[in-house]
């Protein structure tokens, strides 16, 4: 089965949303709406992915762990794509 990073990504902003982070989740949803490609979304995602904002640092690790587990996979997408 083929993971849906994209659907991953939308339940996180929804958790985030939830657990009172709406900046963080925010930001992830404006790095998909502002790209034009899959790579250029991906690579802009990497940065939104890599902290929530400073204010927002009360988010649930498991919350930051989600992320982390998305850049990474994010990461390897685009090594395989070789814009890595």
């Amino acid at each position: 089965m083929t993971r849906d990073l994209y659907r991953d990504l939308r339940e996180l902003c929804a958790d985030l949303e939830a657990a009172g982070a709406p900046l963080w989740a925010e930001r992830i949803n404006n790095a998909v709406l502002a790209g034009a490609t899959g790579s250029e979304i991906f690579l802009a995602l990497r940065v939104e992915l890599r902290k929530p904002p400073a204010d927002e640092a009360t988010i649930p690790r498991s919350l930051r762990f989600r992320a982390a587990v998305l850049r990474r996979d994010i990461d390897e997408a685009l090594r395989q794509s070789g814009w890595t």
